[in-house]
């Protein structure tokens, strides 16, 4: 029997094929929503390292970067606010499993 798949239908699982996202898109995905959280005065550096399991069930992710904060920002719920942030944010446009969210924070005074 021929199957036949109208415009618009989703392909079966085994016939899909793969997105792949680049490491520099998940930076500035990253950096983007970290930049976004107040009490962050500004993003430097960040670095996102994919893992591709062998089987390609899951892709998973770490993340690092260096965070200046505006003083008096508290730095511990600055950075547990920012590393909530982007997990989630990576999660909603990649699908990526965020295993760690590392960050260094400096402060800016003034």
């Amino acid at each position: 029997m021929t199957q036949v798949r109208l415009a618009g239908m989703a392909a079966p699982s085994g016939q899909r094929g793969r997105t792949s996202i680049s490491e520099r898109v998940l930076r500035k995905i990253a950096a983007h929503d970290a930049a976004r959280q107040p009490g962050v005065y500004s993003v430097g550096k960040v670095r996102a390292k994919k893992h591709d399991h062998r089987d390609h069930s899951a892709l998973s992710l770490r993340v690092e970067m260096n965070l200046t904060l505006a003083y008096p920002a508290p730095a511990a719920t600055t950075a547990h606010r920012v590393r909530e942030r982007v997990i989630g944010q990576l999660r909603r446009f990649t699908g990526y499993a965020v295993t760690a969210v590392d960050v260094v924070v400096s402060y800016e005074f003034g």
